[in-house]
């Protein structure tokens, strides 16, 4: 794995974290492209733009840049099951290069549980009420 970075990678601290990553992907593309003309087996290509930590925590904020990247290359985000996670996740195609922005989410609520919920605290209700 090539670790160089670029300068621009550098100033992500900087003005504007997206122009930097932008022009790292530049760099990549451009090695990349030196190896043109080479037999090229069934390559795959795809872009993983993790947002924040890999816990559910902070979510919330982490939710509109994927959304705001998922707008940028054309695409919609939606919440999906990912094996025991949930993820907000959008996958988008850019010519031949698969791109997917994501980030951790909480499972949502189990709609079933939710109802039984509702439905306990009605006899509850009806109980204390039946008390007097």
């Amino acid at each position: 794995m090539h670790t160089d970075r670029t300068d621009n990678a550098e100033q992500t601290t900087g003005p504007d974290y997206w122009l930097a990553l932008s022009a790292d992907l530049r760099a990549a593309a451009d090695r990349v492209a030196s190896i043109a003309g080479t037999p090229a087996p069934e390559v795959h290509t795809n872009l993983s733009l993790h947002v924040g930590p890999f816990i559910e925590r902070g979510s919330g904020e982490r939710r509109p840049v994927v959304d705001a990247i998922a707008d940028a290359l054309g695409g919609t985000a939606a919440e999906v099951g990912s094996g025991a996670f949930w993820e907000h996740r959008a996958d988008v195609t850019v010519g031949a290069l698969g791109v997917t922005a994501w980030t951790r989410i909480p499972a949502p609520e189990d709609a079933e549980l939710v109802a039984l919920r509702a439905r306990v605290a009605e006899l509850e209700a009806e109980r204390a009420g039946g008390a007097r």
